[in-house]
């Protein structure tokens, strides 16, 4: 599925396409063949939405189009054009334009909305009102346990590159070479491979760019980065883990959570695109284990679920050996096979090749 394969690529190199993509000037009429809804909006916008929809409804590209995706074959594709026009007039002139009603507002996973509640299942319990809650840890004492646990700021710091050979696993279980090289303060090279196609991406301080090659033949994007909005610019802080606090704004602790069986703390902050992040600390480890972030997409946001797991120490630091991502739709993995530190990386290694990655 298109959408399935664009959005994890966006996520396994870091969102760096997703960053860059929305500065793109091009209108989706100019770029996409018989829009007839999202006219005026940026051509980048376009599949993220379509994404939206597939995750509010459960469903796949293939429930409103057939290729080519121009044609109307399907009703269920005017229909959606109709239901588009119908949330946007609701929001425009019901909640003063907030986009507040979303196709999950009513769909909520399925292809065809319920108006029946359902009924009561007689399961569940309330919580006893006498059972003390135990205060919440400072937003100091949540970052400097989770400082510690990580190996101390000092360690951190020791390491100016990091090297990242990986097996990364799709929904199917299909597993392909994922590679991941840092330097700080702020450069990042990614690159994975998908059934013959290469997808790179990188930063070098100021430029981001993205591409693709498969037989011989590469693309390649450059963009301009804007540090107020680019996801980008916190996922190159080489010592982001030690940065949290400059890193977002508006952070507080909201509250504990379970996390399967395990308690954690939730730190809510504001990342440098403006969007609201979750994180999930263990309380017994004080290790992040989750992070929870919303996207927003032209028809509503798009969550993105990160968990981090296996956590191992290398070279006095402890790193987690495996990363999960989910999406509504679809949930994939990276898992760490080697990791080498303060390895000699030019700094070329971060600037658009010319026609396509000479790495190894």
């Amino acid at each position: 599925m298109l959408l399935t394969r664009t959005w994890m690529t966006l996520v396994l190199t870091f969102s760096i396409a997703t960053a860059y993509s929305q500065t793109t000037a091009e209108t989706a009429e100019h770029h996409y063949k018989n829009i007839q809804v999202l006219k005026g909006v940026p051509a980048s916008q376009v599949e993220p939405a379509m994404g939206f929809i597939a995750a509010a409804l459960g469903v796949q590209c293939q429930f409103c189009h057939v290729r080519p995706y121009d044609q109307d074959t399907k009703p269920a594709k005017q229909t959606a054009r109709q239901m588009i026009e119908m949330t946007r007039t609701l929001n425009a002139g019901t909640f003063n334009g907030k986009q507040e009603v979303t196709c999950y507002t009513c769909h909520q996973g399925r292809s065809k909305p319920t108006s029946v509640p359902a009924v009561f299942s007689g399961t569940g319990s309330r919580p006893d009102p006498g059972t003390p809650i135990p205060p919440l840890p400072t937003l100091n004492d949540v970052l400097e346990r989770y400082m510690g646990a990580l190996g101390g700021k000092t360690a951190l710091h020791k390491f100016s590159t990091r090297v990242i050979h990986a097996t990364q696993t799709d929904a199917t279980g299909e597993s392909e070479p994922m590679q991941i090289v840092q330097k700080s303060p702020d450069r990042i090279y990614a690159e994975t491979k998908w059934t013959g196609v290469t997808f790179y991406s990188g930063f070098n301080g100021r430029k981001g760019w993205r591409g693709s090659k498969k037989d011989g033949q590469s693309s390649v994007t450059v963009e301009d980065a804007d540090p107020k909005r680019d996801e980008i610019l916190l996922q190159a802080d080489f010592y982001q883990a030690s940065d949290i606090q400059s890193r977002y704004q508006d952070l507080k602790v909201k509250e504990r959570q379970m996390v399967g069986e395990r308690e954690t703390v939730v730190v809510e902050g504001r990342s440098p695109d403006g969007n609201l992040e979750r994180l999930y600390f263990d309380l017994r480890t004080g290790l992040l284990i989750r992070r929870h972030s919303e996207r927003p997409t032209l028809l509503g946001s798009m969550p993105l679920q990160t968990s981090f797991e296996d956590y191992r120490e290398v070279d006095g630091i402890n790193i987690p050996f495996t990363v999960r991502w989910a999406l509504p739709t679809r949930a994939w993995s990276m898992r760490i096979v080697e990791i080498k530190h303060n390895v000699p990386v030019p700094d070329e290694e971060f600037s658009p090749p010319a026609t396509g990655p000479s790495r190894q």
